[in-house]
């Protein structure tokens, strides 16, 4: 059990004593945790561990004694939640290819051959003049 953060924990924290910090991160880091975990971040015990090294800089600037920190971590915690999940509505979803599943593969094919075939020209010849985007007179 760690002692609670009061008022006198924030003074000494923000004069750089590394036992207040410690005494703050051990009763708020599971705070934290706990609202990225529920909050479906991707990675939560790495947003935590920003979400402390954000807060350690901006400890002198603070006011609000303990309850100013409370709200000032949850603060920053909220801040990366929302960073992590645009930066994962971001990334493309990655899923495994089927030819045989992939329904433009095959209109596509039906509908150069058929194009082809209306002018009474190959299908291979159309595929190339797609390709360079200029017909031989081959080609029709």
């Amino acid at each position: 059990m760690t002692a609670p953060i009061t008022d006198g924990v924030v003074r000494a924290a923000q004069d750089g004593e590394a036992a207040a910090f410690r005494v703050i991160y051990e009763e708020l880091a599971p705070v934290v945790l706990g609202y990225l975990t529920a909050k479906g971040v991707a990675d939560p015990e790495a947003v935590t561990a920003d979400v402390f090294l954000a807060a350690l800089p901006r400890l002198r600037e603070l006011s609000g004694g303990a309850a100013g920190l409370r709200t000032f971590v949850m603060s920053v915690a909220h801040a990366r939640m929302v960073d992590d999940a645009r930066r994962r509505r971001r990334q493309p979803v990655w899923c495994q290819y089927d030819v045989g599943s992939d329904l433009r593969s095959a209109a596509r094919r039906s509908t150069r051959q058929w194009s082809c075939s209306a002018r009474g020209v190959s299908s291979s010849c159309c595929v190339i003049s797609r390709r360079t985007s200029a017909r031989s007179s081959s080609c029709g």
